[in-house]
């Protein structure tokens, strides 16, 4: 009897205290909420506190708060038992809150697949807990779109593959050292500006307050809110207790919306990003409607800047009261033309879109 006892209390144990992860699996090629039951294989709903779990997204899942808490936490109990969120090629994962990846915690975003946060991304470092783990885990071969803000802590990693892109709106604090006591920052950035010159090149200048075993700055930028690219190096002074100040001058920044950040890069190849600057580098009066005035017997055209390169991403043609007569998506200035017969004789209102920003040309209708 005594031992039926011991053998029973060892099976409940193991029941209300798993240490093996668990695995939901959503139905193929479903969209569902989260938090329904419904649509997921074998078990409900596996809730918001992901301990321990190995979740497979397959089909468009979309997250939204549950029992009022609208963040979504990937952690694990140990270094062999992560909690784990794979997101299948071509599928899609909407959060609708904040995403929390503890130490132990990873998600797994594959070639194709999709994962939008309408929140804050939180990478989390080293488990503070017992003997230290590793910490949080992002490995992205897709998309990552953050509306809010990434913040990665030390012990943490990103990994974005080749063919990825890593979007974030809000400030990006990439900082691997934010959670270590014992180590410094390689630089105390005081400030960042930048400014569009007269000789159309863009002018980057940056201080530093403090440098201690510091490397280099690697400058970034950013086209439209598309993936930042490396354009350039800066080696750093090294160890500096004054103020030490820096330029870069991009000479052929493309037209559009433009975000420069500055990368951090110690001796040990610890590193810091900072918060990205915006700089609009307009296409004004650059951009040529011919023949202006134009009459029924012709179609207009556009004459674009050699360095205005690709397709034009938007064309809307109006009338002076902002009623839309002609608009078209993907321009190709080469091939494409606007039909304006049938127009009244006056002005109307030519909008080109290209990289963020918009330039307003006047057309004017002749009989």
């Amino acid at each position: 009897m005594k031992y039926f006892f011991t053998a029973f209390s060892v099976i409940c144990i193991f029941y209300l205290f798993p240490i093996c992860a668990q695995n939901y699996k959503t139905l193929n090629e479903k969209t569902i909420k989260w938090s329904e039951g419904s649509g997921w294989i074998s078990y409900a709903s596996p809730g918001n506190q992901l301990y321990g779990l190995e979740i497979s997204i397959e089909g468009t899942v979309i997250f939204d708060s549950i029992d009022y808490n609208s963040s979504l936490v990937i952690d694990g109990y140990e270094e062999n038992d992560e909690g784990i969120i794979t997101v299948d090629s071509g599928d899609s994962l909407t959060i609708n809150g904040d995403l929390i990846v503890e130490p132990g915690g990873k998600i797994i975003v594959k070639k194709n697949a999709v994962v939008q946060i309408n929140g804050n991304l939180l990478n989390k470092g080293l488990s503070s807990l017992g003997t230290p783990y590793a910490g949080g885990d992002i490995i992205n071969n897709g998309i990552i779109f953050v509306s809010g803000d990434y913040s990665q802590h030390a012990g943490a990693t990103l990994t974005n593959g080749d063919s990825s892109i890593f979007t974030v709106e809000g400030i990006i604090d990439e900082n691997k050292n934010y959670d270590s006591e014992n180590s410094t920052l390689p630089i105390k950035l005081k400030s960042f500006t930048g400014v569009l010159t007269a000789s159309s090149t863009i002018e980057l200048n940056w201080a530093t307050a403090k440098e201690e075993n510091f490397s280099f700055f690697e400058i970034h930028r950013s086209v439209d809110n598309h993936a930042f690219e490396v354009i350039g190096y800066i080696t750093g002074t090294g160890n500096s207790n004054t103020e030490v100040e820096y330029n870069f001058t991009d000479d052929t920044p493309p037209f559009g919306l433009l975000k420069y950040r500055l990368k951090a890069v110690d001796i040990d190849d610890s590193f810091e990003i900072f918060q990205s600057i915006i700089i609009k580098n307009t296409f004004s009066n650059q951009i040529k409607a011919y023949p202006n005035p134009v009459s029924n017997t012709t179609d207009l055209r556009l004459l674009v800047p050699e360095k205005l390169s690709g397709n034009i991403n938007k064309v809307d043609l109006q009338s002076t009261c902002g009623r839309m007569l002609y608009s078209q998506t993907n321009f190709d200035p080469a091939i494409d033309k606007i039909n304006i017969n049938g127009l009244k004789e006056g002005m109307y209102i030519l909008k080109v879109t290209y990289n963020g920003v918009t330039d307003i040309l006047r057309i004017f209708k002749s009989q």
